[in-house]
């Protein structure tokens, strides 16, 4: 998943969160806006306000590689 902190985020849960799905080969993924939920803050997300960007992976125990070419912020 993607997770998304902004400025003013205080506690290190909150965040606004995203899933994709990730495959063996390189692909790549949209996520607008709009399709991430915010998680521990009754905020709405301002991605003027965005400090920070993770990719993670939770749920299970498993070995990850993560690779990314490239990172941009679209509307």
């Amino acid at each position: 998943g993607v997770h998304l902190r902004t400025r003013g985020m205080m506690a290190p849960w909150q965040a606004y969160r995203a899933s994709f799905e990730a495959r063996p080969e390189w692909h790549t993924v949209r996520l607008p806006f709009d399709d991430f939920a915010p998680y521990r803050t009754s905020k709405t997300l301002e991605p003027a306000s965005i400090r920070r960007i993770g990719i993670v992976a939770i749920g299970e125990r498993f070995d990850a590689e993560v690779c990314i070419a490239r990172l941009s912020l679209y509307r």
